[in-house]
């Protein structure tokens, strides 16, 4: 059995047919679904259903392909429904990067919110990674942006986003 597959928790992985539930708990079924350079990921994500004016709450599955011979790859699950939404599939715009608690991620025209971690392997290997910074930077030093840009990204940080603002000197005092 591959270590990686020993450390994934699969809690509501069922393959419904009206007469049968086969649970997918087994270590050795996980390893051979899985290849050795694919990494599984988990997030609780929300959507607004605007037409029926509900959030939705989806467990969405991102599979890390660490190789990069073949797209990263996401899955779906329905927590209200108990079903899968989506199957998996190729989906290689959305990155490891992009998913930190907080985030807003498109899936086919979908808005989806990070809103937690899923299982403790995600938590473990992406808490202390994804982590929200505010940086700000003295008027002085405007004309080397790009210096301090660079400073920040060897420092092993990616900027997500950023905003140009003016703060007041109240702001600034507290």
């Amino acid at each position: 059995c591959h270590p990686l597959t020993v450390a994934f928790t699969f809690t509501a992985f069922t393959v419904d047919d009206q007469d049968r539930k086969q649970e997918f708990s087994n270590p050795t079924i996980i390893s051979e679904a899985m290849s050795t350079s694919e990494v599984r990921y988990s997030f609780l994500m929300e959507w607004y259903d605007e037409q029926a004016a509900l959030t939705r709450q989806y467990n969405m599955f991102f599979y890390e392909n660490r190789d990069g011979q073949a797209p990263n790859a996401i899955e779906m699950f329905d927590l209200k429904n108990r079903r899968t939404f989506l199957k998996r599939t190729p989906y290689p715009s959305v990155k490891v990067a992009d998913l930190f608690l907080g985030a807003t991620v498109t899936v086919y025209a979908r808005q989806l919110k990070v809103v937690d971690y899923s299982d403790a392997f995600t938590r473990k290997q992406l808490g202390n990674k994804r982590s929200k910074s505010v940086y700000v930077v003295r008027p002085d030093a405007y004309e080397k942006m790009g210096t301090v840009l660079s400073w920040i990204s060897d420092q092993g940080h990616s900027l997500s986003r950023a905003k140009l603002c003016e703060l007041s000197t109240q702001v600034v005092s507290k």
